[in-house]
Formats: C-alpha cells, structure tokens, sequence
C-alpha cells in the first residue's frame, strides 16, 4: 500500500508544487534567556488575527503560531514530503485501506510537565467532533468510524480510535478516503494534552492557556502580541534560538517599514505593495516570492435571482479579462486563473489556457436571459476591495452595476455564515494539496449551503466522491479535473479569478523556517 514509507514522499501520491524555504529571517535581540540562542529572537510581524489559537473552534491559523505550540501527528517539511512529528514512523495502513496503525515517540514532553499519550490523541479527535465543540472543520477526520455518532450527540465515544497502551493506537475509516493521511498534517489535527485542555476550559487557545509538545512555549499574550519561548525539554532537541516575538501590526504598509528600519525580521508583503517595493534597494533583495495552492473567486449566491440563471454567471466570467488584472491591478504579484485548482496541487492541467474573456459574447448572454441591466451588491471585506474594483468596471463594460461594500471582517464572517452574502470575493486555500478535497471542502452541497453559495450539483458532488474514493492517482487526477470543468465551465457555479502569490521579506540571519501555507517554526530555527 502506498503511504507506509518514511518520509513519504508526495510525488508518488500527488503532484505538488515547491514550498519555499527560509534560509534567514531575524536579527538578534540579547538577553531573552533559552539555551544555546546566544539571545537570537525571531522577531514576526503580522497582522492581529484576533481569534483563538484553538483550530478546532475557528479556521484563523495566518500566522502560524498554533502549530509551534502544539503539533499534529505528522506534517509536510519544506520539500513537501510528509513526515512524522509525534510519531516514530509514518503510519502503517491496512490492504484495505482503512486502518492506519500508529506508534508513538517513547518521550514527548508538554509544556506543563507531562508527556503526551496516546489517550491525548483520542480525546482531542473526540473533542474535535463534539457537538459543542461548534468544529467547522471536519470534513474528512469524520470518516474514522463513530465520528458522525460523536457529532450528533448520540455518544462521547470514538468507536473508530483505540488505543492500545500510551503509545499505541489505531483509527478505523468507515470508507476509502485518499486524502485522510495528507488532513493528519493540517492545523485542525493538532494534538492537545488533556489535562490542561480541560483544566482550561473555554479558555483553551486564549491568553497562555494553550500548550503542547511543540518547539516554542506561549509565555505572554496582549493585544501587541505574543512571546513564545524556546522548549528546552522538545522532544526533537531544542532550537538554536531563544524565541519568537510575535509583534501585531494591523496596516500592511507599516509592516514592511518596521522591516526596513530593522524593527522586524519576517513580515508578510501585500501582493498590491509588490510593486512598490520590488524596486526599493533595501527590500528588494529580501523579497521572497511564495505561491500557496490558493483559489480567489467571485463567490455567487444561488439563491439570488440574479445568479440563478447560469447564462448570468457565464457572462460575468467572460467579462473578466484575468491577464490584465494580474498584470496590471494585481502588478505581476498573481496567476491568471485557467481553471479552480491551483497549480501544484493534484488535479491542476498545466495546459489550460486562461479563462476567455469576451464582452461581445458576455453582452448576448445577458440579453438572452433578460438580465439586461443587472444590478447587486457586492460587499467584501477591505483586502479584497481593489480587486472588487477592477471587477466592478469589467462589469460595468457589459451593462452590469456591482454595488461595492466594504464590510469589517467580523461582518463579513457573520453574513456569510446566514448565506445573505449576494457575491463577494474568497480566497479559499487547500492545506493537503489534493484538488479534489480543495472544492469539496466549499462546493459540495452541504458545505456550500454554509458559505453563501448554495451551489448544488449531484455530478461535481459525486465526481468528486469518486476522486476521493480511490488511491489511483491517475484516476483521482481525472475525476478532479472531471469535478473542476464542472464546477467552472459546465455550471459556471463560481468565477474563479486569480492564483494569488504571498511574498514575504526575511531577514538573512536565520535558517530552519519554512512555508506550507503559512509559516512554520519548528526546532530548525537557528
């Protein structure tokens, strides 16, 4: 069976692309305590994400701290290779296909003074499929068995997890689901230490009340951010530095002038300042350009009039011209989407061509249907309003008017959630990189009804049941492209636009970081 190597190699399962690996990042900062940092801090800036650090309440990991604190079984290292964190090998996986046999380190000391054992695997599996837990992300952990009886209340206990002794343990799936291995390595599959977990309560992920078996310890929290110290005790042996200053700077302008006068060491670069700063002497030789498997598209709700008809939605893509955008609003910093799956991940053809654009035609659609001065409004969220802007005018040229509103994020969150979102623009990201859990994960009817767009095709839906169904690559490639034409250019069920870039600035200092999505600190740091 495939998967039972180690490191496992992606290539043979899917076809990934390059993760971009930090070679520097941080000047030096004395007196910060630790063992063997000689007083080398790392010092973060990123934007205030202003949400629990517990992946199993909310979906907000941009910063990447969550997982330096505590660590799922397994993760990608920076060549995308799966590998094991928690465990002293990749697990094993039955003929079947539906049991994985898992082993744990020998020693795997927490934060608090305890060890992580196999009993903290399954009551954080179980936690995560609690009803009151309010989990919104468990799409495929719910397939080990029991999983959906946890979930509808009807028992608090895992049939599908068995634990053996402390460092022994098993899951058993309730079917064949390709992409399970690859979702053991994401921020929702973090293992927590009981204990502490239920000795904080509501509390867990907030203040310091989040520990683990990761490299780096929370020891402070405000609303200026966090201090995380280096874990002397790691199980993998400590970094060779003494920490990580997480400092909140919300403008993202600000940001790269704090980098400039040398206040910050690694900070996220706004793909709209690219320009400005690619250029710029003193930061251009730090720019680091970094492409995640990320989809940004016109999410359309269904359940409007004014998307109902797909001649409306066709035309509204046609109207699009994707390599303008890119190259001039978006100044080279994104890819023209040719189709929804990123390149990179399982399920992209490098052969497509961009996305037509064609206002004549787009014209003819509108008049077709009868949407002939068409009218909606179009709130997004404040990253996204350049972009809005572009598409209000490329829609405007076929006779459409797009109301634009800039809402705040929590806003934005909420209305999308009561699927009174009309159309808005999504940045939708995969983190295990098969293509089709990617649109499954916000397509699929169940999942689309919670995202305002109430897209709801029985063959996408089981195109991409198929896909995920079989452990032949070569199969499961042409179900998803099957499942993306049909989402895209059959249904026109949502405009995709663009594969935006995420480059950062780093500092030449420091090693042992790198980025699958978002950063990852491990006890590389150096």
């Amino acid at each position: 069976m495939p998967f039972s190597h180690n490191p496992i190699s992606r290539r043979g399962f899917m076809r990934l692309g390059a993760a971009a690996s930090i070679t520097g990042a941080a000047a030096t900062l004395a007196g910060c305590g630790g063992e063997g940092g000689g007083g080398k801090v790392l010092r973060y800036g990123c934007a205030n994400p202003k949400a629990s650090l517990d992946l199993q309440t909310n979906t907000s990991n941009e910063i990447g701290v969550a997982e330096s604190v505590c660590e799922p079984l397994i993760r990608f290292n920076e060549n995308l290779d799966m590998e094991p964190v928690l465990l002293t090998k990749m697990p094993d996986i039955s003929a079947d296909g539906l049991t994985y046999t898992f082993e744990l380190k020998e020693k795997l000391p927490t934060h608090d003074g305890g060890n992580l054992t196999a009993d903290d695997v399954k009551y954080t599996f179980t936690r995560m499929f609690l009803p009151e837990t309010k989990n919104p992300s468990t799409n495929v952990y719910d397939t080990i068995v029991g999983a959906k009886d946890v979930m509808e209340g009807k028992t608090t206990e895992l049939a599908g997890l068995t634990v053996q002794d402390d460092r022994h343990f098993t899951m058993r799936l309730s079917e064949v689901t390709a992409v399970f291995l690859p979702m053991l390595t994401e921020f929702y599959a973090l293992i927590y230490p009981r204990k502490a977990c239920e000795a904080a309560g509501d509390k867990w992920g907030t203040g310091t009340d989040f520990v683990g078996t990761g490299p780096f310890k929370l020891t402070a929290e405000s609303a200026t951010g966090l201090t995380l110290e280096t874990f002397a005790d790691y199980h993998d042996g400590p970094a060779k530095v003494d920490g990580i200053d997480v400092v909140y700077v919300d403008d993202p302008n600000t940001l790269v002038m704090n980098f400039k006068a040398g206040q910050l060491d690694l900070v996220n670069l706004a793909p709209t300042l690219y320009d400005q700063y690619v250029d710029d002497e003193a930061v251009a030789g730090s720019i680091v350009d970094y492409t995640p498997a990320s989809t940004r598209f016109v999410n359309l709700n269904l359940h409007e009039d004014a998307f109902k008809d797909a001649r409306v939605r066709q035309a509204l893509s046609l109207a699009i011209d994707r390599n303008e955008l890119c190259e001039t609003v978006l100044q080279g910093a994104s890819a023209p989407c040719t189709q929804f799956c990123a390149p990179g991940e399982e399920g992209h053809d490098d052969t497509l061509e961009t996305l037509p654009h064609d206002v004549d035609k787009a014209k003819q659609l509108l008049a077709d249907a009868g949407a002939t001065g068409l009218s909606f409004d179009f709130p997004v969220r404040s990253r996204d309003e350049q972009v809005a802007t572009a598409l209000q005018e490329y829609w405007r040229a076929i006779g459409v008017t797009a109301n634009i509103n800039v809402i705040d994020d929590a806003m934005w969150i909420d209305q999308r959630a009561a699927g009174s979102l009309p159309c808005t623009l999504i940045t939708w990201t995969t983190l295990c990189w098969v293509g089709a859990e990617h649109m499954r994960s916000f397509f699929y009817a169940s999942k689309a009804s919670q995202r305002s767009s109430f897209y709801d095709s029985a063959t996408f839906d089981g195109l991409v049941d198929k896909a995920e169904a079989t452990m032949d690559e070569g199969q499961r490639t042409d179900l998803t492209l099957q499942a993306d034409n049909q989402l895209v250019n059959v249904d026109f069920g949502t405009i995709p636009v663009d594969w935006p870039q995420t480059p950062y600035l780093k500092d030449a200092d420091f090693s042992g970081v790198y980025r699958v999505y978002d950063f990852k600190f491990t006890n590389k740091l150096a």
